[in-house]
């Protein structure tokens, strides 16, 4: 879907569709309406999931886009085991129904701030340097190896 129509038309109406799952949560009446909620925002998570690696990987330079895509994971691994914690917290002060109002707000606020940055405002991860690193690969130990095919009986 991101594809074909860009990710940033179909991100900020999938994190505002996942913010809407979690409020329309804690006003359900009855069991099917909550059971709908909750396959709706399972669907929106699945679709925002699928995106946010490719934008990790597209903020820095090729050589860094395994590790931010990582970095990225470790974030939402993290969230998922400390996330039920404050959300416990939450429920606590103010009740199940402020707890899903509160996680609401954390996919709502990424979508403000995804907004916030236009395209033309973010420098370029590689600015500076050829890489992103501060050195020029050509100078460096690094090589391509479609630079180095037939050199050697073993590439």
């Amino acid at each position: 879907m991101a594809d074909r129509y860009g990710r940033r038309s179909v991100l900020v109406p999938v994190l505002v569709g996942v913010a809407a799952m979690l409020a329309g949560m804690r006003c359900a009446a009855g069991l099917p309406l909550l059971f709908a909620l909750a396959v709706g925002h399972g669907t929106l998570y699945g679709v925002a999931f699928v995106i946010l690696p490719s934008l990790a990987g597209e903020a820095v330079p090729a050589a860094g886009r395994g590790a931010a895509i990582n970095t990225m994971g470790l974030g939402a691994d993290l969230t998922q085991l400390l996330g039920p914690w404050g959300l416990g917290l939450a429920a606590g002060t103010w009740g199940l129904g402020g707890a899903l109002v509160a996680a609401g707000v954390v996919p709502l606020a990424g979508a403000v701030v995804y907004l916030a940055q236009a395209p033309g405002n973010r420098p370029s991860p590689s600015a500076g340097a050829t890489d992103g690193f501060g050195f020029d690969p050509s100078d460096s130990l690094w090589h391509d190896r479609r630079d180095m095919k037939g050199d050697s009986p073993r590439t």
